[in-house]
């Protein structure tokens, strides 16, 4: 209702003072607080996907959920991908398994569009639900010998496997490695013992109370062989030249191409030959024992690689199962990828990604590796919440390799700023492009584009030790020699049995080989010197890390998502040594298997994020525990 001022004969200032007040009577319409009501959530198991729902009383822009309310202090996560809404009526899921076991005291906050929120609380209760009796598959990687047992493990009727590996008529078992969930189990007690099979000496595996997939890894040697006998020609005075990341020796129309290495590390051979080309070194080892090479270099044999294998403490270096070649495209090496992604592009520069599939493409005569805009197969350059450079994602129809924007710009620069810069983003890439060959991380030889402290500006290609071990591993385990062209493996692949993708990987047959599943995830981490570590890390403490949850998380942005499972900790400080916290939540991804124990004091170096739990400045100096 209005109100009409009238003073006739003004004779001085007038002042007008008005005071409102919200009549629901009289229509008034002052914009009430936002709101959260009729929240529903119930009792569920952990084989439940875990629904809360809830009313607001005006649209909201953003759902948070809190799994801990602990009033102001609280840190919520952004769960607005995760919201089915009809109105102003809003659906919250988790998936069953994400939410573990217990009673908790839980909050949702919700944000309109003028950043105005409020906060719900309410309590949810997760039970354990009933566990079907797991199954696990034993896997064999053997050569020149047979090894006995099941495939299958059915926990519901034996939790005992027993098998037995005999080699082969004439030949000696050299190496026999059982391991079960990743550890190894060859030297427990009772589970390797001697035994007969058909009149031959053979070994009899026993693993009581199966708890997780088994690997059976053994070879046999022939019984007898002789020496190389000594070529009939010998080269004294080759000359050298390189090619292709390759060493050519040449001398009287005769040539050898040797795979280079960056250098030779004086652990595995104190001499070698150093061939120079446009700047760069290229190493050759050289042996005083007969290598097969017709060559000799100051009196001694070259060698292609045959050095680089070396005893490891933590267990033998193995190819990766879920490799992309022979469990997907049955030992074919001609791939095809696609420059970014179809909706927001994140492209690289075209000129640079051709030249990196060149130098991974000389590795190997069957390597294929190509650009193809039609390809399901990605390399995407993007930035991410994440403190990692590169990292590959193996599925089971494709591969989709991710080159982190924020990591490589702050360490490398730009792309073309300089030599060595464009060398340590081609590192980075190369590296990516081999684990869909089946290489994992952590190589125990040197020199190796698979380890995290390798120099980039100069390790950028696979090196000698690289591509022999590689070598290696696919003649053991499949008992294929990928030195040869493709037609040649392709023989090689029907002549040996192996006659579809299952049987070549070990994936399950009943797996849906039609479906998106995420088979592996491999990242590539920078590593400090201390100095280093101390300045690049945003954060430092001491102080204990509390389990909160295993969430999924957006890395990306809002137009890029890029959603990881982790393991999310609550940090607890006792001292800050860097930096101011702003974020008291750690996420560490859920394939990194650390050990992190509550009642331990850990110095943790990390990188906070605006949208996103702290990441550990990597893996390797990630976390160190104080006494």
């Amino acid at each position: 209702m209005a109100k009409r001022i009238n003073i006739p004969n003004v004779t001085g200032n007038i002042v007008i003072t008005v005071t409102t007040t919200d009549d629901e009577s009289s229509g008034g319409d002052l914009e009430s607080p936002l709101t959260i009501s009729n929240i529903t959530t119930g009792t569920f198991t952990t084989n439940d996907d875990v629904t809360i729902t809830y009313t607001t009383n005006k649209p909201v822009t953003k759902h948070e959920f809190a799994i801990k309310y602990k009033g102001s202090t609280t840190v919520f996560s952004d769960c607005t991908s995760r919201i089915i809404s009809s109105g102003n009526n809003h659906t919250l899921t988790y998936e069953a398994g994400v939410l573990a076991e217990g009673t908790k005291n839980s909050a949702i906050r919700v944000t309109d569009a003028n950043g105005n929120t409020a906060i719900g609380q309410f309590t949810l209760v997760i039970t354990e639900g009933s566990v079907t009796p797991p199954t696990y598959t034993v896997t064999r990687n053997v050569m020149n010998c047979t090894s006995t047992g099941g495939d299958i493990i059915d926990t519901s009727t034996s939790t005992t496997f027993q098998g037995v590996v005999v080699p082969d008529d004439g030949y000696t078992l050299k190496k026999l490695i059982v391991s079960m969930g990743g550890v190894e189990y060859t030297n427990e007690p009772n589970v390797i013992t001697d035994t007969e099979l058909n009149g031959k000496p053979a070994k009899l595996i026993t693993i009581e109370n199966v708890n997780d997939n088994i690997i059976i890894i053994a070879s046999a040697t022939q019984q007898s062989s002789s020496s190389p006998s000594e070529p009939e020609v010998v080269y004294d005075n080759p000359s050298y030249s390189v090619e292709d990341y390759k060493i050519i020796l040449t001398q009287d129309g005769y040539s050898e191409v040797f795979d280079a290495n960056n250098f030779i590390s004086s652990y595995y051979s104190r001499n070698f030959k150093t061939v120079l080309k446009d700047g760069e070194s290229y190493a050759l080892a050289l042996f005083k024992g007969d290598t097969g090479s017709k060559f000799r270099i100051d009196g001694m044999y070259p060698s292609a690689g045959e050095y680089n294998i070396s005893d490891n403490s933590e267990g033998d270096y193995v190819l990766v199962d879920d490799a992309y070649v022979p469990t997907i495209n049955n030992f074919n090496f001609s791939i095809s990828f696609r420059n970014g992604d179809l909706e927001n592009q994140h492209q690289l520069d075209s000129d640079f990604l051709d030249e990196c599939l060149y130098t991974f493409n000389c590795a190997l005569p069957a390597l294929n590796y190509t650009i193809d805009s039609n390809s399901d197969n990605t390399i995407i350059l993007d930035a991410y919440d994440e403190t990692w450079y590169g990292a590959t994602m193996v599925f089971i129809k494709r591969i989709i390799v991710r080159l982190n924007q924020n990591t490589i710009l702050s360490y490398f620069g730009e792309l073309n700023s300089s030599t060595e810069s464009r060398k340590k983003w081609k590192s980075t890439l190369v590296h990516e492009l081999g684990h869909t060959l089946g290489f994992p991380d952590n190589a125990p030889y040197t020199p190796t584009l698979y380890s995290f402290r390798r120099d980039r500006s100069k390790i950028y290609y696979l090196q000698a030790s690289d591509i022999y071990t590689l070598k290696l591993l696919y003649k053991e385990k499949y008992n294929i020699d990928i030195s040869k062209s493709q037609e040649d493996i392709d023989s090689q692949v029907a002549a040996s049995g192996i006659s579809s993708t299952v049987a070549a990987s070990g994936i399950s047959s009943t797996t849906d080989m039609s479906s998106n599943e995420l088979l592996s995830i491999h990242f590539d981490y920078p590593t400090f010197t201390n100095d280093e570590l101390y300045d690049k890390s945003d954060l430092i403490i001491e102080g204990k890390l509390e389990f909160n949850r295993c969430e999924d998380i957006n890395i990306g942005n809002e137009n890029s998502p890029l959603i990881l499972k982790y393991n999310v900790y609550k940090i607890i400080p006792n001292s800050v040594i860097k930096g101011e916290i702003t974020n008291y939540e750690l996420k560490i991804h859920i394939s990194e298997k650390l050990n992190i124990e509550g009642n331990n004091t850990y110095k943790l170096y990390l990188k906070q994020f605006e949208n996103a739990p702290c990441s550990l400045m990597n893996t390797q100096q990630r976390i160190q525990m104080k006494e």
